[in-house]
């Protein structure tokens, strides 16, 4: 095997370390500018062969590093060797980078934050800003939000870089995401950089590089791709079809519908008439296996009235029972005024058979109550009053349009796409949690 695929054993240079003497060792020749002694930790030029020392530092990894120096494995087509490792803080948060070789692609950077992956890039294109949303820039055809932007400090070095890094180095650090991929840029005075990585399940990295304790994973990445994502968009989708459907249904059930009226007639009760049913002519139903409506009106004020139909079919015998039960209360409490029910309901029957039918009607109500025996004007009055009779509207249309269906239909059709879209916002506020610039 020849190429990416394979690295031959890189030569090793061994020099021994200015300060303490130890055994150091250069495994990029010629590209490595920085090595870190991992006795005393001095880190040191090798840019001349005087090996001088650019800084002695005491602090101690705050993190533990996964993966050993010298360590292969291919990702995306191409073996890497661990050659550099370094520690990065912005106040209490941590990081670490891995830095990669292969002497054909040139360098990499393994990110880890909180047991999660990114493979990094130098990129030599810059994004373009977004002049109307400038947390928004486009890389690539790409957009990609800001996530964080802060002070990056190097906190920890160990191996060897391909520049003069120091422990306490500073840049301004700013992330923006579109997952699967994190687009960075490292500010040093006047100088940027840009890195494009890219993200990759922990599981993956570890197997890569044969890690034998691999930390837990913790949290959201910035970057992580959704587990819900996908299917999101599939459970969307299919809700734009579903409710297009069920729009154009429902409109050629209101074109088709005729919404005819078979029947109405107001029925007055008297006083003492409780109970006491009143028939109606016969009346014929032309639409067969159709709906029907039956509406049902009273002027009750501060009062009810139990209305009971029997819808007859004349030639069966067939009887459909309904009680229905209307009743309107009104007035004012603390100066407000209220109300409550209504003086009208309705009832929908399916699959009425055409044919001819009548109505027996009845009513129960106070107002119908017979007037109580009394020796005064006052009771008298109070007794039978005004209200002497009691009017009931009932109105029979037939093949009208059915909009319970229509809203029962959506809300079946909406619950999935409304746990999809929770399960999915859910992950996308533990992605943003760690954000300066969350939208949520």
């Amino acid at each position: 095997m020849a190429g990416n695929n394979y690295i031959s054993p890189l030569s090793v240079k061994t020099f021994n370390c200015p300060n303490c003497g130890s055994n150091v060792d250069i495994r990029v020749q010629g590209q490595s500018l920085t090595v870190v002694c991992k006795s005393c930790k001095s880190v040191i030029d090798t840019s001349n062969e005087n090996y001088q020392i650019v800084q002695t530092v005491k602090s101690k990894s705050s993190r533990r590093q996964v993966i050993p120096f010298g360590s292969r494995g291919k990702i995306e087509d191409t073996l890497w060797e661990v050659i550099g490792y370094l520690e990065k803080k912005d106040g209490n948060y941590y990081w670490s980078e891995y830095l990669l070789f292969n002497p054909y692609k040139g360098y990499r950077w393994l990110v880890e934050n909180g047991g999660h992956w990114n493979l990094f890039r130098t990129i030599k294109d810059k994004p373009v800003k977004n002049r109307k949303n400038l947390k928004l820039v486009n890389l690539r055809n790409l957009e990609y939000s800001i996530y964080n932007k802060g002070n990056a400090e190097v906190s920890y070095v160990m191996g060897e870089f391909y520049w003069r890094v120091r422990v306490g180095n500073m840049s301004v650090a700013t992330d923006y995401i579109s997952p699967p991929y994190m687009l960075s840029s490292e500010e040093v005075k006047d100088e940027i950089v840009w890195s494009l990585g890219k993200y990759i399940e922990s599981k993956e990295v570890y197997k890569i590089f044969n890690v034998e304790r691999p930390p837990g994973t913790f949290g959201v990445a910035p970057n992580q791709p959704s587990p819900v994502q996908s299917s999101h968009q599939f459970v969307k989708r299919t809700f734009y079809a579903l409710l297009i459907a069920l729009f154009f249904f429902q409109t050629f059930f209101c074109i088709k519908s005729k919404d005819e009226v078979v029947y109405k007639n107001v029925f007055e009760f008297r006083k003492g008439e409780n109970d006491k049913p009143k028939v109606t002519p016969a009346f014929e139903i032309k639409n067969d296996e159709s709906n029907l409506e039956i509406s049902m009106a009273s002027p009750v004020d501060n009062n009810w009235v139990e209305i009971n139909l029997s819808l007859v079919n004349d030639t069966t015998g067939d009887t459909i029972d309904l009680v229905s039960g209307i009743e309107y209360y009104h007035g004012v409490d603390d100066g407000e005024s209220w109300t409550e029910g209504s003086q009208n309901t309705s009832k929908l029957l399916s699959s009425i058979p055409k044919g001819k039918y009548h109505l027996n009607v009845s009513a129960n109500s106070p107002i119908l109550d017979p007037a109580k025996p009394t020796n005064s004007i006052q009771e008298l009055f109070k007794n039978d009053g005004l209200k002497s009779n009691l009017d009931v509207i009932v109105e029979l249309r037939s093949d009208v349009t059915n909009w319970s269906n229509f809203f029962w239909s959506l809300f079946l059709i909406l619950i999935y796409p409304i746990i999809s879209f929770w399960k999915n916002r859910s992950f996308e506020s533990q992605r943003w949690s760690n954000s300066d610039f969350s939208p949520y």
